[in-house]
């Protein structure tokens, strides 16, 4: 959040099915940038399937950056491939899609499974690359992966 609230976004949506969560957020946000540099932060208390439907609230207003973090690893591929398309139409011309998903790299990852009985879709890059195969005005995608090799983070610009 320090890093978001660094950046000058004017607005920030959250969406997150656990309103707890979101309001963790919003105020972490908020002291991160303090009084002088607050975004105007809007809340969406939703499980992702309200963004399914046409012209959802959260996406209505086309936005600079939309970026998920800790979702895409419960999604199997039909739904992350159809979310994908949803986030990418409420994205403006020149607007840029973060994707996360962890990938089997992950230290933990048979920890997680065994002990904890913790099921996630692992994703290596060539299956993110895969969700963007049917987005159009697609300017360049590609899969960046943090130094310690378990998380990538798809990014895709959309043309301006």
């Amino acid at each position: 959040l320090t890093d978001t609230a660094h950046l000058g976004f004017e607005s920030v949506d959250l969406l997150d099915q656990d309103e707890a969560a979101i309001q963790a957020a919003t105020r972490g946000l908020l002291e991160a940038a303090g009084p002088q540099r607050s975004p105007q932060v809007r809340i969406w208390p939703q499980a992702i399937r309200s963004l399914f439907r046409p012209n959802p609230p959260p996406l209505s207003d086309p936005h600079d950056v939309i970026y998920s973090i800790g979702l895409y690893d419960y999604l199997q591929g039909t739904t992350a491939r159809r979310l994908t398309e949803q986030l990418w139409r409420g994205l403006k011309p020149g607007g840029l899609l973060a994707i996360g998903n962890f990938n089997d790299k992950h230290p933990m990852h048979h920890f997680i499974e065994v002990a904890l009985d913790w099921r996630l879709v692992y994703r290596d890059t060539p299956d993110l690359i895969a969700l963007t195969t049917t987005l159009e005005d697609v300017q360049g995608a590609r899969v960046q992966t943090d130094p310690n090799g378990c998380l990538h983070l798809l990014l895709v610009r959309k043309k301006a």
